[in-house]
């Protein structure tokens, strides 16, 4: 059995993977450097999306000024997670994420 926690939150390692620009519809700039560094990854996922060319992103994951989180949050991210996050690619900036997959890959007999 492991148990492995992410750093910070599970948006850390999705804010790792540079095609998140690309799902939200935003620069790649925009992207922190180091995802892990971040105090409140929901909180800079929300509004990197709400600087989104599309609607469906900047009021479903950044949601109205006056609300924490759109109301289509975990909906879209876990369409993004599903369709186009690559963990080995978002392991090449996240350390915590790339020591979880040697370690199921140890499990694994990998």
């Amino acid at each position: 059995m492991c148990f492995r926690i992410a750093v910070r939150s599970i948006e850390a390692w999705l804010l790792a993977d540079e095609m998140l620009a690309s799902f939200l519809n935003v620069s790649p700039a925009l992207l922190p450097r180091d995802p892990e560094q971040i105090r409140s990854p929901k909180i800079e996922m929300r509004n990197i999306a709400r600087r989104s060319r599309l609607r469906k992103i900047r009021e479903g994951i950044g949601g109205a000024p006056d609300r924490e989180l759109g109301s289509e949050y975990t909906t879209l991210l876990k369409e993004f997670a599903r369709d186009q996050w690559d963990p080995r690619r978002a392991a090449e900036r996240s350390d915590s994420l790339r020591r979880a997959i040697a370690a199921v890959g140890r499990l694994a007999g990998l």
